[in-house]
């Protein structure tokens, strides 16, 4: 399923939205571990693109799934997405180790901070497919799911 466009930034997970409709409720629940519930735009926070959340009732566990178009791109002062791609992949590998992603629909990598003195870990899994990159940022959720989930988001796009 290609999506034309994307409904405005900060819908849902529980609304209808281009974004959230590419994964099912099983695949949310599968990446945390347990059921998603709804997290509010003032929680998840304002973005220039698109996106679906989803987190575990005490939110200890979210992920949040950003899909950048031109339109989205242009607010932020990015020519393409491969501009973004490339900016991101910098700034992750100045502030540490960025992992390569294979078999993904297009060029991608992961970047993951673990804190086992708090038993967290955070990061993001960056995809770029066309003039589109798909972002997966998450918190206290193994990176293996969120890479799997991100791998299947882009082949949708």
């Amino acid at each position: 399923m290609a999506i034309a466009g994307f409904a405005p930034a900060g819908t849902l997970a529980n609304e209808p939205s281009p974004v959230c409709a590419i994964f099912s409720e099983k695949q949310a629940a599968n990446v945390l571990g347990m059921r998603p519930v709804a997290v509010s735009v003032a929680e998840a926070g304002e973005e220039a693109a698109p996106y679906c959340m989803w987190a575990s009732p005490n939110r200890r566990h979210s992920v949040k799934v950003q899909v950048w178009s031109m339109p989205d791109l242009q607010l932020i002062g990015m020519m393409d997405a491969q501009s973004y791609f490339d900016k991101l992949q910098t700034d992750y590998k100045k502030g540490g180790k960025v992992y390569p992603i294979e078999g993904a629909e297009g060029p991608g990598f992961f970047v993951e901070v673990r804190r086992p003195a708090k038993g967290t870990n955070t990061g993001s899994v960056v995809i770029l497919r066309g003039e589109r990159l798909l972002i997966a940022d998450f918190v206290t959720v193994p990176v293996e799911r969120v890479v799997d989930l991100a791998r299947s988001a882009a082949s949708k796009i």
